[in-house]
């Protein structure tokens, strides 16, 4: 199941994982060239250890045997600065650079100059504490970039400054691996001492280690052979490790990681992409090319008018429209004004000539009852004088009302409008998208992320409606870890087997114990199916849905 990108570049935990899963992708010959030179030194080594410690003549050939032990070291170094380089080829997917004379020459004089000074420097920087992780990566950094071209001055500054690069990360990965290695030695000590006792009971073999009883383990060559086999089980990954880490570093200036995504695009998007800037500069180039030519005159045909004119023209563009002083509006000519403005005039006129029509006909209508009423009771004691006096003035009020009626439904009218307006059919924007062709869920390739949750819900559906039980299974399944991703509970990448993206789930989500349960049971059911070719029931695809909807519950 593949992921995308590499957060490996930033946490530890990932680095570490993608660095065991680039050594279980490497080539058995990669694995050859480093134990062709690891081997020879680590036995050799055992050799001048034991007889160091017990020959009877070992000061008659302790020169040649320290120079012999010195070849060796500068041949072991050599050789996996070629397996760390294999190594960060194999990550970037590129062809190892042929080897020539002077590229040998290049890296057996550094690896001879500069390596054998950490035989004193590390356990210095172990003594201190403090520097040991600088001190140690800056020499795995120089077997990881020992086949680079350059002299011993780039080397150095190179390999330093990979060494302070993301010193948090250094730090975490060597307390990691520190215990890793420990545990690592703890097993093989066990199983040294534990050996001749199962090859006594098995087959009746009586050795010296069995005559020695508990006491052998505490001899130095027992305790270097320990620490040499750890060596060799431990020291593929460490350097595995600090070749990812020079990548990633390197990365930074470079961008190799992002050109490696990149390269990773699938073909129909990126076709789709190129075919879009084709058209784009094969239909608008040509315009834009072309347009000066047409438009601008030469030099000696430009007069002084159409110099003006440009000018002018030029000042009227917004870029530039904001340096100019701020003129009065003028009065918008009636010839000019548009069909929308000149109807909200006719209705305006409309309204006004209504209310004043009504204001007359109510006055004439007072007027009348008023002389009505002095008919009627000419010796009432209604003031003759008093009562239509202020005619004119409450018609003025009742204009100005129904003025700010008439203001308030031309408010509302054009709320009305404006409403309508924005609900009405617009013609939809097509735009052109590349189709992603559907993932072939009989690819052992496919990766989780390469479709959304619903996108793998939506192909186990289909593959139900076909009556393709296992291929449905496999859809759920990738839809949880999808869900699991965008949850950022797991990362999905390339080299993560299902069991390990559980462990990973155990990690993350260590408050959800009941996603914890339910993706257990997905993955052996999924693993049952898929790689032990079990038959898919409906009941067992019944209880993978509910297992998976507990996950996307939580």
């Amino acid at each position: 199941m593949k992921k995308k990108s590499s957060t490996a570049g930033d946490s530890a935990i990932d680095l570490l994982e993608e660095a065991v899963h680039l050594l279980r992708g490497a080539p058995a010959s990669l694995h050859g060239v480093y134990a062709l030179g690891t081997l020879p030194f680590v036995l050799a080594f055992l050799y001048f250890w034991a007889d160091m410690s017990r020959g009877a003549f070992a000061r008659e050939h302790i020169s040649h045997s320290a120079v012999a032990m010195a070849l060796l070291f500068v041949w072991m170094k050599c050789w996996q600065a070629v397996f760390a380089a294999g190594l960060r080829a194999q990550r970037t997917g590129q062809a190892q650079t042929p080897w020539t004379v002077r590229r040998a020459g290049e890296l057996v004089l550094k690896q001879s100059a500069l390596q054998p000074s950490g035989l004193f420097v590390l356990p210095a920087a172990l003594l201190i504490m403090l520097p040991f992780a600088w001190a140690f990566a800056f020499y795995q950094n120089l077997t990881a970039l020992g086949t680079e071209a350059g002299g011993l001055r780039d080397a150095c500054n190179v390999a330093a400054r990979q060494a302070t690069t993301r010193s948090g990360q250094n730090h975490l990965v060597l307390g990691l691996l520190s215990v890793f290695v420990f545990f690592v030695w703890l097993n093989v000590v066990t199983t040294m001492a534990w050996l001749p006792y199962l090859l006594k009971t098995l087959f009746g073999v009586d050795t010296a280690f069995t005559h020695a009883g508990i006491h052998s383990v505490f001899n130095t060559t027992y305790l270097a052979c320990s620490f040499a086999l750890t060596y060799v089980f431990v020291d593929p990954l460490i350097k595995a490790v600090f070749a990812l880490r020079c990548f990633y570093g390197q990365a930074l200036q470079t961008g190799d990681d992002l050109k490696l995504e990149l390269a990773g695009v699938r073909a129909p998007a990126l076709s789709a992409v190129l075919l879009a800037v084709l058209a784009f500069f094969f239909l608008a180039g040509p315009a834009v090319a072309d347009s000066p030519a047409k438009t601008r005159p030469s030099a000696a045909a430009v007069s002084t008018a159409q110099l003006d004119r440009s000018i002018d023209e030029v000042l009227q563009k917004p870029e530039f429209a904001w340096r100019m002083p701020r003129e009065k509006e003028k009065e918008v000519d009636s010839q000019q004004e548009t069909w929308f403005a000149r109807a909200i005039g006719a209705v305006v006129h409309v309204l006004r000539d209504a209310a004043k029509y009504c204001i007359d006909s109510i006055g004439k209508l007072l007027k009348w009852l008023w002389d009505l009423a002095r008919k009627l009771w000419p010796d009432s004691s209604i003031n003759v004088s008093d009562p239509f006096s202020g005619v004119s003035g409450w018609a003025s009020a009742l204009q100005i009302l129904l003025l700010i009626l008439i203001v308030i439904i031309a408010g509302l009218l054009a709320v009305l409008l404006i409403r309508l307006w924005r609900r009405r059919r617009r013609p939809l924007a097509v735009a052109a998208f590349a189709i992603a062709a559907a993932p072939d869920l009989n690819d052992e390739n496919i990766a989780a992320d390469q479709l959304p949750e619903e996108g793998w819900l939506q192909m186990a559906r289909e593959m139900m409606a076909q009556g393709n039980l296992r291929l449905a299974l496999r859809a759920f399944y990738l839809a949880g870890l999808a869900n699991l991703a965008a949850r950022e509970m797991i990362a999905i990448a390339v080299f993560k087997s299902n069991r390990e993206y559980e462990a990973e789930l155990r990690r993350r989500a260590r408050a959800l114990p009941a996603v914890q349960t339910a993706f257990s049971q997905n993955v052996a059911a999924f693993d049952r199916a898929w790689y032990g070719l079990h038959e898919v029931t409906q009941e067992a695809l019944q209880q993978f849905q509910t297992n998976l909807e507990q996950i996307r519950a939580c």
